[in-house]
């Protein structure tokens, strides 16, 4: 023993130096005893079966955790699948109890029944990975190196195939209903008692186009020909205000309106909804136009401008633009509303006040007057016949409604 405390010290020197060193060097040689030897190796043990045995229950739990983590995300991808079953069975049902005519919507009942089979397909694909006939525990143990989101995954795009399905079948049953619904409402619809007699042969001819179309299921055909027929039982109602616009209408109005007139006319001539009624727009617009009457005056107000000039502006075509400002009054004197086309803002506006474009030199002409006291009250005027104003000096093109 004192031949190892001299190796210890010969090789540690420092560890056994003062108090603590002399207190290390009586009890080294207890702890290199056998007894000790043998009480370590029993601690080592022990630690070792008490390691063993939490690494097994840690391993268990996790188990655990991960079998309950796997059920959970089952029973979500369960409840998805459930409910798309659901919606298929109950779109089966509906399908099922569409209209036997036209043959338009059976066609549309039928494509809804085999997107239906294919989403009953898609449902049948799940968990082709686990096997077919598997619980969802032998699915589990079945794994193997595959990751559960690994698994769940490959059931991702079966589940989305089958929501496609089901939706592409709903938007086939509605246009079955929609064949249906057009065929019940149309068919039986006679000759319209007002429509004029030369839109007679026309009637009949998309009449004979919608039946085609019902019987085809082609619905964009259906939807155009029901719009044409919609504009044609209008066209009593569209000559008759036409009629009665013109027949408000003075000579001049008449030469005014004998463009809009005859674009109602035609776009009605060749069954052509958009253009009939942007045509009737116009015609009406313009309409309201001419039944105006209005004076105009030159603003002659303190601290407010007469005249205005426009530079850097392509109004004229050239760099600068001149206006003379102008206000609108009606026939009781109080200031009138009225549409301005602003060719700046190339809008229309409805003003109470706007700029009339006129020469450099009738505009230096006004500035003077200005200064002079001398500037006109009248600038023109509008009657119910015009459709334009006439005013009291040459002017141009250029209407302003901002300054």
């Amino acid at each position: 023993m004192a031949g190892r405390e001299t190796q210890r010290l010969n090789a540690y020197p420092w560890l056994f130096r003062g108090t603590p060193g002399r207190i290390l060097a009586r009890v080294a040689p207890l702890l290199s005893s056998p007894v000790l030897r043998r009480r370590r190796t029993l601690h080592i043990a022990g630690l070792v079966v008490i390691t063993a045995i939490a690494v097994a229950l840690g391993s268990h739990m996790f188990s655990d955790m991960r079998r309950t983590e796997w059920t959970r995300a089952v029973q979500r991808e369960t409840e998805q699948a459930d409910a798309i079953e659901m919606r298929i069975q109950l779109q089966r049902q509906v399908a099922g109890e569409l209209p036997a005519s036209p043959v338009g919507a059976q066609i549309h009942g039928q494509h809804a029944m085999a997107y239906l089979d294919q989403a009953q397909r898609e449902l049948g694909a799940l968990r082709e990975w686990a096997g077919a006939g598997v619980s969802e525990r032998e699915a589990y143990d079945r794994l193997g190196s595959i990751s559960l989101h690994r698994a769940l995954k490959l059931d991702a795009p079966d589940l989305q195939l089958a929501r496609e399905a089901v939706r592409a079948a709903g938007s086939e049953i509605d246009l079955a209903n929609h064949v249906a619904a057009i065929s019940q409402t149309w068919l039986s619809t006679g000759v319209p008692v007002n429509l004029p007699s030369r839109f007679v042969p026309v009637w009949m001819e998309h009449m004979t186009a919608l039946e085609s179309s019902l019987e085809s299921g082609n619905v964009n055909a259906i939807n155009a020909t029901v719009r044409d027929l919609a504009l044609l039982k209008r066209a009593g109602a569209i000559e008759s205000e036409v009629a009665a616009i013109t027949s408000k209408l003075g000579p001049g109005g008449i030469a005014a309106m004998a463009q809009p007139i005859s674009a109602v006319d035609v776009a009605l001539a060749h069954v052509r909804t958009d253009a009939v009624n942007h045509a009737l727009h116009t015609l009406r617009a313009l309409t309201s136009r001419m039944e105006l009457d209005y004076a105009l005056r030159v603003i002659d107000l303190p601290g407010e401008p007469t005249a205005v000039i426009r530079h850097n502006t392509a109004i004229a075509g050239s760099p600068d633009a001149c206006f003379v400002l102008v206000g609108v009054f009606g026939s009781n004197g109080m200031p009138m509303a009225v549409p301005v086309f602003d060719t700046e803002l190339k809008q229309w506006r409805t003003v109470h006040t706007y700029g009339v474009q006129i020469s450099a030199g009738l505009y230096d002409q006004f500035r003077s007057d200005k200064i002079d006291h001398h500037l006109p009250i009248a600038a023109g005027s509008k009657t119910p016949d015009e459709l334009y104003a006439t005013y009291d000096f040459p002017v141009l093109n250029g209407r302003i409604t901002h300054w």
